[in-house]
């Protein structure tokens, strides 16, 4: 019997150390359902990753009040592997670590704080309501 038991293994290179990248692997029990390896296009203000073939990604903006998730995209091709999860908690992790206050525009990211109470997150002034992002 298989147990629908997520086990995420993240390492915050770029976070800690100063490397360009974030290892992130789930598996399910001992089968492996996906592997990305999250990147930081700081110029560019955006964390990526390519699976399959495809991109997905989540851009941000920094201001006074801290670092705001404008809007999260995962291509339907790819969507329902947990990818926007982890674009997203990378951000924010990226966020704590400069002491920067988690904001979120997207409604995804919005949501995400929602179930993440623990990051200390808040609603943009400027979030649009269920279903919109800032593109």
């Amino acid at each position: 019997m298989l147990f629908n038991m997520w086990h995420i293994h993240i390492i915050y290179g770029m976070v800690l150390y100063g490397w360009p990248f974030i290892f992130v692997s789930c598996r399910t029990n001992h089968f492996y359902r996906c592997a990305m390896e999250i990147l930081h296009d700081e110029g560019g203000k955006r964390f990526w990753t390519l699976v399959d073939g495809y991109t997905a990604h989540v851009a941000y903006e920094i201001h006074e009040k801290g670092l705001d998730i404008r809007h999260t995209v995962v291509p339907e091709a790819i969507g329902g592997r947990g990818i926007a999860s982890a674009l997203v908690k990378a951000v924010y992790d990226y966020a704590l670590v400069k002491r920067l206050k988690p904001i979120a525009t997207c409604s995804y990211a919005v949501a995400w704080l929602q179930r993440h109470p623990e990051y200390g997150g808040e609603v943009s002034e400027c979030y649009g309501g269920k279903g919109t992002c800032a593109l």
